[in-house]
């Protein structure tokens, strides 16, 4: 499937359920859900794979908060399916996704709400690992 019409598809289902999605400068489509910020990455060579995914701001300023951080995220990552969350390489940036495999690339829309509510539950939990003593 081309890149285009992937992204067609995708600002459609997103419209259908009632999201204003645009194509970022990357070619990802972007929209907001509940006050953040959703990015899905269209996979022109496998539309049979889907994700989305968020950005959040969380800086791990010294050492001691950076192994905390990194056994936060191991812990999530264990608890949670369909998803992962890691930091960028400057420790300020969190990102989240959730992928799946659908049969059609039309069956993404399936399966968005609970994508988007297993990122909003990863980041709360992550929160709350970092809230331990």
């Amino acid at each position: 499937m081309e890149l285009k019409e992937l992204q067609e598809l995708y600002l459609n289902g997103l419209r259908e359920e009632g999201y204003k999605g645009e194509v970022s400068g990357d070619d990802d489509i972007g929209f907001t859900y509940q006050g953040d910020r959703y990015w899905i990455t269209p996979y022109e060579n496998d539309p049979e794979f889907f994700q989305v995914s968020a950005y959040y701001k969380w800086s791990l300023e010294d050492n001691s908060e950076k192994i905390k951080g990194l056994l936060a995220f191991n812990t999530v990552n264990k608890e949670k399916k369909l998803a992962k969350i890691y930091i960028n390489a400057d420790f300020d940036l969190i990102c989240i996704t959730a992928g799946y495999f659908v049969k059609e690339p039309k069956d993404f829309i399936v399966n968005l709400s609970r994508s988007l509510g297993i990122i909003q539950g990863m980041m709360n939990s992550f929160v709350e690992e970092m809230k331990k003593e």
